[in-house]
């Protein structure tokens, strides 16, 4: 697990990484560009998880 802990519009914010292999393995994919179909099929997981995992990574700075 890796936690961070940063400063955003004067408030306190963590965030972290569960360490999950497949939420991992998403974020690589994302910034390969690779179609979310495609990911979901890899990662056997639908398109909308594909898609939160992404808002998620985007949100705690990974992508």
């Amino acid at each position: 697990m890796e936690a961070t802990l940063r400063i955003e519009d004067d408030a306190l914010q963590w965030s972290h990484t569960n360490g999950n292999p497949h939420y991992l393995r998403c974020i690589e994919l994302v910034k390969e560009g690779i179609p979310f179909a495609e990911i979901a099929d890899e990662l056997s997981v639908s398109k909308s998880t594909v898609s939160r995992w992404k808002k998620r990574a985007v949100s705690e700075g990974l992508i």
